[in-house]
């Protein structure tokens, strides 16, 4: 299969590069590439038929590419959060892309936080906690609108905790809303191959990605049932964490 990343240089998008380049066809798209040549610079929040071309050919679009400071202001997310993500979609809408794996966020649901503990599904009511989450939001609602009129696929990925570099593992004074939340990197290249594999019928999905970790509030059932996540990690296991 080919697929588009965006975000290539970026954390998520160093992880799932190295993990999906022996089984599929990859074009890597960054707006800061750090030397590497194998990955096309390219600003998505600004329409340019120079960097639309890649997306020909292309089956599946991983969206990773955002401004994602969860602290940033609204002037910050609104090009690289909102702009970007019209603009992937109408890209991938020109070239007849069949699905995009939008990297949503943990922090659409983040105003939870301090409520009472109920459980986060898809189908809980919005409550970004900041405008980073409201803007994830809305890329979700870009997401349904070409899954709607214009017939792409659509499957959107509320990413939990996974820290930056190839240490990932939390610190034992960690709080536990974060802990309830980790993305082990195994569990993480596991849901891209579960979205990447999903049924061809699925247009539209809303689902959590965490991993197993006990006692969380982040359900899995829809991840489970509609893409056929099944995470290994949990953050409570020494054992799991010690060898994601």
């Amino acid at each position: 299969m080919r697929v588009l990343i965006t975000g290539a240089a970026g954390n998520l998008g160093t992880k799932l590069r190295r993990h999906l380049s022996l089984r599929h066809r990859l074009v890597l798209i960054s707006l800061h590439p750090r030397g590497n040549p194998d990955i096309e610079p390219a600003d998505l929040s600004i329409w340019d038929r120079r960097w639309v071309v890649l997306f020909q050919g292309v089956e599946t679009v991983i969206h990773l590419a955002a401004n994602a400071n969860h602290e940033a202001a609204w002037a910050e997310l609104v090009r690289p959060n909102i702009d970007m993500v019209l603009n992937v979609y109408e890209a991938c809408a020109v070239n007849k892309v069949q699905r995009v794996i939008f990297a949503s966020s943990n922090h659409v649901l983040s105003g939870y936080r301090d409520r009472d503990p109920l459980i986060l599904r898809s189908d809980t009511p919005p409550c970004p906690g900041n405008p980073y989450g409201a803007s994830k939001l809305m890329g979700e609602h870009i997401g349904k609108h070409f899954s709607d009129r214009r017939g792409i696929a659509s499957i959107n990925v509320r990413i939990g905790w996974n820290l930056r570099g190839p240490d990932n593992v939390p610190a034992s004074n960690a709080d536990d809303w974060n802990k309830k939340m980790w993305l082990s990197d195994r569990d993480y290249c596991h849901l891209m191959d579960c979205c990447i594999d999903a049924p061809r019928d699925l247009r539209w999905a809303i689902i959590n990605g965490v991993s197993d970790n006990a006692g969380s509030r982040w359900d899995l059932g829809e991840a489970r049932e509609l893409v056929g996540y099944c995470p290994t990690d949990n953050v409570f296991d020494p054992n799991t964490v010690r060898h994601q």
